[in-house]
Order: C-alpha cells, then structure tokens, then sequence
C-alpha cells in the first residue's frame, strides 16, 4: 500500500518509530530553508540574482546530495582518527569554516545577520564526529 503512495518507502521501527523519522528529517528540511533565508539575505544585500542562487543550489544539491550527502555513518559518536570518515569530515570542515568566515565576513560588512552561519561555524566540525578543537 505504501508503495503507490510514494517512491520511497523505509520500516524506520516499532509503532511510533516513522513519526520519529519524519520529525528528524523535516527539521533538517525546515532548518535548510531558514538557513537558506540567510544566504539570501546576504545575496540580495550583495546585490545578487536570488533567482540565480536558487538555481545554482538546486543544480550543485542534485550533484553533491546536499546535506544527505554526509548521512552515511550509523552514529553520531566521536570518530577516531583512524576511521576513514575522520579525513573525509576534516577536509569537509576545513572548506565549511574557511566559506563560512568569508560569508560571516562579508554579512558583517553588509550589515546582514547571519546567526546560523555563525552558529554553524562552531557545530560543523562536533556535528561531523570531529573531536572538539580538531578544527
């Protein structure tokens, strides 16, 4: 029955289980969409197409999997540095803090605030797994 209704279906557990995965997965949508009011706040400020960066997000997020694309770990635990994502997520949290100082930077100098930006540059690397101060 599921599967006429949608494309994909996943047994996430026991009774309650898919309501449980529903909210985890439409807080990430909800917090993307805010996060993606920020980055167009600084667009618009800096004076560019916002019909342009919505274009560019949807094409790289098709490319890249946007956030889904670092969900492949079956824990959120600390990663030893052996572990083969501890450099995967170390480079990806080097890029993440380097672009998101320059955009923090430039919202500083628009006068545009950018609190989950700033929030972000903080919680990448923990939320990644990294140890604290390993980025």
């Amino acid at each position: 029955m599921l599967r006429v209704l949608g494309s994909k279906v996943v047994h996430a557990g026991p009774i309650g289980a898919g309501t449980k995965f529903k909210l985890a997965r439409n807080m990430m949508h909800f917090i993307a969409f805010t996060a993606a009011t920020e980055a167009q706040r600084l667009a618009e400020a800096a004076g560019l197409s916002l019909k342009d960066l919505g274009d560019v997000v949807r094409h790289t997020d098709a490319i890249t999997g946007g956030p889904g694309a670092i969900m492949h770990r079956e824990t959120t635990a600390v990663l030893d540095p052996d572990d083969f994502w501890y450099g995967v997520f170390s480079n990806v949290t080097s890029l993440g803090v380097k672009d998101l100082g320059f955009a923090i930077e430039l919202a500083h100098q628009l006068g545009v605030e950018v609190p989950l930006a700033e929030l972000a540059i903080d919680r990448l690397g923990p939320g990644l797994g990294l140890p604290e101060g390993d980025h």
